[in-house]
């Protein structure tokens, strides 16, 4: 349903910094762990965009690496 050039966005890819240990277990990791795998499975159709990610520096976002452009 997305189409070419727009976005999924991820949020709250930063929970892992902020909690750490047992919180990050309960949560099966957080989003990155299913970002990566998004991106193995679809990889071929969808890009981080950097730019948007490290906008304010790197990764200096909630959203980390979860700005996923559709490319193709």
């Amino acid at each position: 349903m997305v189409t070419r050039g727009r976005y999924i966005v991820i949020e709250d890819g930063i929970l892992d910094d902020l909690f750490g240990g047992d919180r990050v277990a309960d949560l099966e990791g957080g989003p990155r762990p299913a970002i990566a795998d998004f991106l193995r499975a679809r990889g071929v159709d969808y890009e981080i965009d950097t730019r948007l990610c490290d906008y304010f520096g790197p990764n200096m976002t909630w959203n980390v690496n979860g700005y996923l452009r559709r490319v193709r």
